[in-house]
């Protein structure tokens, strides 16, 4: 089975090194006090190691990014009763502000000004609570921001040993003890959920800071459907850039902005938005084939966004950054889209005045703009928020250790996968897995796993491009071999087996050089095949 590396070397020849937090795994906190000034208390809540961001030398550029989510808590109104959320902490009833400020720091934990170099401008936002203006949820955002490296010795870490902080601080001076806001967002058990958040980062060498190509894409629709409050979100691409001619070693920088605005509707919306590398400029689904990082380019977060003026007011202005970096040549074309999603939310009946059909404005002036460098990513399948697997690294307990045990019987001994429990109990694994079967064509596959609440199984999807590489093995090694044209066209049969077509030639016998053709039939829960004889 193929491993994807994850080694690299970091010289001072090296040319853009990118990396990003590990998918769904950014946040180092779960809440944040609220204090009665700004920076009073203050904490890291995502870091990028001194593995990440490499070492700073003098000429050197450093380029981060990153946003999060922010939960804060909606106390309920006498005047319209019913419209509070359970609260994390202690329940307030004031406007929490947040700021925020990406540094450079010896430590993931350090957050003084004594101990950090700024690198961004301070971003500041109030999320409001105030009845009908009800920010529950809120996205901080830091655009790209650079600091350019005059002096490794002026630094507050030392050059190869520097840590990418975000710092932030809540506060209002009505404070109280035990009040916070969640990094992350909450439900109605006051449950934490967290992956919502992403950090990135670019150094560029002395002579690099130019890309070799920059592609800007513009809308792709004027108009976006908003659903229904206990609706599932409909999620569209309302910007795409179209990316080609891509080669091993490509870094590509990601940046979008875009309004999708309310103004025509008489109710506020929760706004979730992401960035993805797809096959089509219409695709919501990310597309990591040929790429070493995750293909989710950005976190997937969301916010209120309200008619009156708030931390998100009814342009719903969307920021994301991100990193890709690219492991083959990849003709394409491909495509980088700003994937959002908008459901009408509101109080006391407000919501009561959405219709079918309802839509937000996609503003003019927005862009998908990806720049590309040659170099390297610092992270690689770790920035993927996958974890490998093979037969002398493998969990020993827990529900991995359940995937990977009933992947071997497909003959998936070595890959990667990517676990998370959701909130209606289950738990889903994707997994990937690449390489060949004996002298078989090479397999790339991404699928998944899901344990339903309460099993003890996964049902897994099996992968179609490894069982027509199965095939084809089982073909040249069975009782009368066959040499394989070809394999594939694989469908899952009613009892849960699955079928593949095949073509191929006679080796040996009175069938030697005759073609011919037939099925395999991969029978579950054996896992053996039953192929078709070959006959001319």
């Amino acid at each position: 089975m193929l491993l994807f590396a994850v080694g690299l070397t970091d010289s001072a020849t090296a040319s853009v090194r990118t990396t990003s937090t590990e998918y769904g795994k950014a946040e180092l906190v779960k809440t944040m006090p609220i204090t009665k000034q700004p920076w009073q208390e203050t904490r890291s809540v995502m870091s990028l190691g001194p593995d990440r961001v490499g070492e700073l030398l003098a000429g050197d550029r450093l380029e981060v990014a990153g946003d999060f989510e922010v939960t804060v808590c909606l106390k309920p109104d006498p005047r319209h009763p019913g419209n509070g959320q359970p609260c994390v902490g202690e329940m307030y009833g004031y406007n929490p502000t947040i700021r925020a400020q990406l540094v450079l720091a010896p430590t993931s934990r350090s957050t003084g000004p004594s101990q950090t170099k700024p690198i961004s401008r301070v971003r500041t936002l109030s999320c409001r609570q105030d009845y009908p203006v009800r920010n529950h949820h809120c996205v901080v955002s830091i655009p790209w921001s650079g600091l350019k490296i005059s002096d490794p010795s002026k630094l507050p870490c030392q050059s190869g040993a520097c840590n990418v902080n975000m710092l932030v601080t809540a506060f209002n001076p009505d404070a109280g003890s035990g009040e916070k806001v969640v990094i992350g967002s909450s439900d109605d058990s006051k449950r934490i959920h967290q992956g919502l958040a992403q950090l990135s980062s670019v150094r560029y060498r002395p002579g690099d800071s130019n890309p070799s190509k920059t592609w800007r894409g513009g809308r792709t629709r004027k108009s976006m459907p908003v659903v229904s409050e206990n609706s599932h979100i409909d999620r569209k691409v309302i910007y795409s850039a179209r990316v080609s001619n891509l080669k091993a070693g490509d870094q590509l920088v990601v940046s979008a902005r875009a309004q999708a605005a309310i103004n025509r509707l008489p109710y506020n919306v929760f706004q979730r938005t992401e960035v993805v590398f797809a096959k089509s400029k219409s695709s919501t689904k990310a597309f990591g084939k040929v790429l070493d990082t995750t293909a989710r380019v950005s976190a997937s977060n969301g916010f209120n966004c309200t008619q009156k003026k708030s931390a998100h007011s009814k342009d719903c202005r969307i920021d994301k950054t991100g990193v890709l970096s690219v492991k083959e040549r990849a003709k394409g074309p491909f495509f980088v889209n700003l994937v959002v999603g908008q459901q009408a939310i509101g109080f006391d009946g407000q919501t009561a005045k959405w219709r079918p059909g309802h839509s937000s404005t996609v503003q003019k002036g927005g862009y998908v703009r990806v720049e590309r460098y040659s170099g390297s990513s610092a992270c690689k399948t770790c920035a993927t928020g996958w974890t490998n697997f093979s037969p002398n690294n493998r969990p020993n307990s827990g529900k991995p250790a359940k995937l990977i045990s009933q992947l071997a019987p497909f003959g998936i001994t070595s890959g990667s996968y990517n676990c998370a429990g959701r909130t209606d109990g289950s738990y889903v694994c994707k997994w990937h897995s690449g390489g060949r079967f004996g002298n078989s064509p090479k397999y790339n596959c991404e699928t998944r796993a899901t344990m339903p609440k309460g099993a003890k199984r996964f049902n897994i999807k099996a992968c179609m491009e490894a069982l027509a590489a199965q095939l084809w093995n089982e073909l040249r090694n069975q009782r009368e071999p066959v040499q394989p044209s070809f394999t594939g066209v694989c469908n899952k049969q009613g009892r849960g087996d699955y079928r593949c077509k095949w073509f191929g030639d006679g080796v040996e016998g009175p069938i030697a050089g005759k073609g011919c053709k037939g099925y395999g039939v991969y029978k579950l829960p054996e896992h053996r095949w039953v192929i078709d004889p070959c006959k001319p």
